[in-house]
């Protein structure tokens, strides 16, 4: 290692070695120079704990900021704390790493804010456990332990766009939880910026449903009948899948609606003429509560229902609980899934053939369930202002938002007896089948046959 024996900060700054070199200073024991190829310089204190066989460097500025004069005295400083046992280098490191600690717990983390936001979501939106498992599965994984302030508008665009990547329709969800999120910190002074401004919904939902031949999907009489002995007669699915499925071919209500049923939500089920399922707000996808009357039909579905889960040993309060001990109830998928498995297992031979080559050509969702009840009671008469009711679809005009407060309740009875007793006619065989046609067909200009 080379040795300036008389330096000075004239001299240190005119050395310019063509790699990096290490200098000690005469006369000052442990006080170094290290000048690197590009030019910089640093002083460093060399020494050796007491007790170690290792030695240390010990940084203590560059030059010329800090002079040959101030490095002399940091280095003397240095020599004396090793002669009374410190050892500088590790002290340093000690209190850098205590520092970075602090910061990082006072620093508000992408979890945190989750939490924070949470908290508030709960009390504020019905449907925000979908926004918490977006959460779950496509960000906290990214960006939990990230400071917030520090997620950039790149870093929300790149992330939605892997999503859209996997799944169109889940990137125009994830881009609806995190958007609110991020406004939500803004304007609680949490976060000064939102990265989320100018990222538009990545997929076109409505164009791709024009183009989706399920997105208008109608169960034909034969092609309900088919599914509904299936779903009947499956005695490995689950009870609460069975019954959900069933009571959804009846209502014509969304999934989710119902599939939360809680007993206390049901009334009058013992008489028919009053009875009816409670639908509130926070389940509604228009956060209006809904009253859907239960025909005949319906009921036994619910009471058969009911009474299975009273012989249970975790009685949740739910209709339909799932076999899952840490979810409350059936979810949608799980409804999903039985229609799929249910359709993969038919056999295209027999008087069914053909009915099981649609099914299998087309496949319906659970929704088709819901269009199916739809389109059927309008073939059975029902007026369609009585079938917009039954599926909680509002009048979009002043009138019936501000003056007309009319339930039509007994109107929906009418429409769902009706609608039960043509399924039940179905199942045991007094009505044929084929009298409920697509709706795609009927605008084509085939008239159904009368029911």
């Amino acid at each position: 290692m080379p040795i300036l024996t008389k330096p000075t900060d004239r001299t240190i700054s005119s050395l310019n070695p063509t790699e990096r070199t290490d200098y000690t200073i005469a006369g000052e024991k442990g006080l170094m120079l290290r000048v690197e190829a590009s030019g910089r310089k640093t002083w460093a204190f060399r020494y050796r704990p007491i007790g170690s066989d290792d030695r240390k460097r010990f940084p203590l500025g560059e030059h010329p900021d800090v002079s040959l004069s101030q490095a002399r005295d940091r280095a003397a400083d240095a020599r004396d704390k090793v002669r009374l046992g410190h050892d500088p280098a590790a002290e340093r490191d000690t209190l850098r790493d205590q520092r970075k600690q602090h910061e990082n717990e006072d620093a508000l983390t992408f979890n945190l804010l989750c939490d924070k936001f949470e908290a508030h979501l709960s009390k504020s939106k019905g449907s925000w456990q979908q926004d918490v498992g977006h959460f779950k599965r496509d960000a906290r994984p990214q960006w939990g332990n990230k400071r917030a302030d520090a997620i950039t508008e790149q870093d929300c665009a790149l992330r939605v766009e892997e999503v859209y990547q996997r799944s169109p329709v889940s990137a125009n969800r994830f881009r609806a939880a995190l958007a609110p999120l991020f406004k939500w910190a803004v304007k609680k002074k949490l976060l000064t910026v939102n990265p989320m401004i100018g990222i538009d919904r990545p997929h076109n939902e409505r164009k791709a449903m024009k183009m989706n031949p399920n997105a208008k999907r109608v169960l034909n009489d034969a092609e309900l009948l088919l599914l509904l002995r299936k779903i009947i007669g499956n005695n490995r699915m689950s009870p609460s899948v069975k019954g959900s499925l069933r009571l959804l071919a009846l209502t014509g209500q969304r999934p989710k609606e119902m599939i939360g049923l809680q007993v206390p939500e049901l009334w009058n089920l013992d008489d028919p003429d009053e009875a009816v399922a409670n639908i509130p707000a926070s389940r509604m996808k228009m956060r209006r509560p809904h009253i859907v009357p239960l025909s005949t039909q319906a009921i036994r579905v619910l009471e058969d229902q009911i009474a299975w889960v009273r012989t249970q040993d975790r009685d949740t309060g739910y209709v339909f609980p799932s076999p899952r001990e840490h979810l409350p109830t059936v979810n949608r998928q799980a409804l999903s899934a039985a229609l799929r498995v249910i359709i993969d297992g038919l056999k295209p031979e027999g008087d069914d053939a053909d009915t099981v080559r649609t099914l299998q050509a087309n496949r319906p969702s659970t929704y088709a369930l819901r269009r199916t009840c739809a389109t059927g009671m309008g073939r059975l008469k029902v007026p369609r202002e009585d079938r917009k009711a039954v599926l909680a679809h509002a009048e979009d005009d002043t009138f019936a938002d501000h003056y007309d407060a009319y339930d039509r309740l007994d109107e929906k009875r009418i429409a769902l007896q009706k609608w039960g007793d043509h399924v039940e006619a179905l199942l045991t065989g007094t009505k044929s089948t084929g009298n409920v046609i697509p709706m795609r067909r009927a605008r084509a200009g085939q008239r159904a046959r009368p029911a």
